[in-house]
């Protein structure tokens, strides 16, 4: 929890964001995947929603919440926050890479690392679409929770 702590607070000191209108994003998605760990190994699927606020120079800090649906109904909530960075900020195609904390919630808490990556497409001015991939691993033992998610969303401004 200190690390979090000291995350938020670090994005709190520097962050100086990009032009007000548009330093801003927020995503609705569903993500399917596969949740690993001691005796599970179970077919995912969630649906989340986040916000992106980019600083400077293609970084930026995120946060999403979602809710994962398990084949055995023992699903769980897991909230999220960390950097990413745009390799491209100008075009409509932007691959990305993030990474950050992450905790579950509802049956178990368990605090997380998450890392990934994968592009936003800026069809129109306003409204985009994201394709990525991301896997949680559990902080306490990687042995316990694994979850591999492939994200598809929608993107707004």
């Amino acid at each position: 929890m200190k690390l979090l702590s000291y995350t938020l607070l670090l994005f709190c000191l520097v962050a100086t964001p990009a032009k007000a209108a548009e330093a801003y994003e927020y995503n609705i998605y569903e993500s399917v995947g596969n949740s690993s760990g001691k005796g599970l190994n179970d077919f995912t699927m969630t649906v989340g929603g986040g916000v992106e606020m980019r600083i400077k120079n293609g970084f930026g800090v995120e946060t999403d919440l979602a809710y994962s649906f398990l084949n055995r109904h023992d699903d769980f909530g897991i909230f999220s926050v960390g950097p990413f960075y745009n390799f491209q900020s100008a075009k409509k195609v932007i691959p990305f890479i993030d990474g950050g904390y992450a905790s579950t919630f509802r049956n178990d808490q368990t605090n997380l690392i998450y890392f990934g990556g994968g592009v936003d497409y800026w069809p129109a001015k306003k409204m985009g679409l994201k394709v990525a991939v991301r896997n949680y691993i559990s902080t306490d033992d990687p042995a316990k929770f694994n979850l591999t998610q492939f994200k598809v969303g929608l993107l707004f401004r």
